[in-house]
């Protein structure tokens, strides 16, 4: 059974409000290379991750397996956190449709705004300008927002597993006077990233 998820735009608000953790930054100046193992896939973090699952029933034949984890350090001062998420469906398959990834942006910036951002800019990156060299489904984007006086950048990575029904979200964020070191961390993970 193919059903379209527009309407869940694969979930990532509701992945954003339930999942949340409460973490101080490590520093990250001597820390070792963390891999992970979750959802079929691998990739190595600086600091150890806090990791959550939940399970949810969508509707009598539906389910989502959610996994995230979160990793921060500090840099200069200031946070850098990475927040993986693998969400895989069962019960209807995600499809890749122009609908649904529009479905997928829209879904992050209402979180993004849920959190009480303003000035929320959003840049999708072009093919050429991707970190992400793998043949899956995937999409990369950028936001900058303000949240209280606090103006952060945001660099995304969504791959669409479809063999496994499962989508993965990398992001790294942190404040726009670390954005190289964001920019840094967000090559790193998403390089080490790979499907098992």
């Amino acid at each position: 059974m193919t059903v379209r998820i527009t309407s869940l735009s694969f979930l990532l608000v509701l992945v954003t409000s339930i999942m949340t953790f409460n973490t101080n930054a490590a520093s990250a100046e001597n820390s070792e290379v963390i891999l992970s193992n979750s959802c079929d896939a691998s990739l190595n973090f600086k600091v150890k991750p806090f990791s959550k699952k939940q399970n949810l029933q969508l509707d009598k034949a539906t389910s989502l397996e959610m996994n995230q984890q979160l990793s921060s350090y500090t840099h200069n001062s200031a946070k850098v956190a990475s927040n993986v998420t693998c969400q895989r469906l069962t019960g209807a398959n995600y499809t890749g449709s122009d609908a649904e990834w529009a479905g997928v942006i829209k879904s992050a910036l209402d979180g993004i705004n849920a959190k009480g951002a303003t000035e929320v800019k959003l840049a999708l990156t072009t093919p050429l300008g991707k970190v992400y060299k793998g043949s899956e489904n995937n999409k990369e984007y950028d936001f900058r927002a303000d949240f209280g006086g606090n103006k952060q950048v945001i660099k995304n990575l969504t791959v669409l597993d479809l063999p496994r029904n499962t989508v993965y979200t990398l992001s790294v964020s942190g404040a726009e006077q670390v954005e190289d070191e964001v920019m840094k961390e967000f090559k790193r993970i998403v390089t080490s990233f790979k499907l098992n």
